[in-house]
């Protein structure tokens, strides 16, 4: 079951002519927030995803929900625990053997993903 992802306007969509789409990001490549977002959604306790942009309609914080109705404000990698990450990689058959943990979940983001790129949510200006 993937979760389910909401992405509250910022102000500035509200008082400008912006909108909400997609844009295209490459997994080996994808930093910061949309890499944190990205691997949210393969965290199977995860049930709701909230992506929050800032005023300059980069994404700023992600808020999990997880099954057990329990949240995260400001989830990061960080945030999950390392036994949940080391199960993660073992069903992929991957191996911690040391990496960081940064390294180790894009090594999971990229064999969960079956493709090279991935659409995440991004705010365009409208005509």
């Amino acid at each position: 079951m993937r979760p389910q992802i909401h992405t509250p306007i910022p102000l500035v969509a509200l008082h400008q002519n912006w909108s909400e789409t997609t844009k295209s990001v490459e997994l080996a490549n994808v930093q910061g927030t949309y890499f944190h977002f990205l691997f949210a959604q393969c965290v199977g306790t995860v049930k709701e995803i909230y992506l929050s942009f800032d005023i300059s309609r980069n994404p700023s914080k992600i808020k999990v929900v997880y099954i057990d109705d329990s949240e995260v404000d400001d989830w990061s990698i960080e945030s999950v625990d390392e036994s949940l990450i080391e199960s993660m990689g073992n069903e992929l058959n991957l191996k911690a053997n040391g990496k960081k943990r940064l390294d180790f979940a894009r090594e999971i983001l990229m064999a969960a993903t079956p493709k090279e790129s991935s659409l995440v949510p991004a705010y365009i200006e409208a005509n």
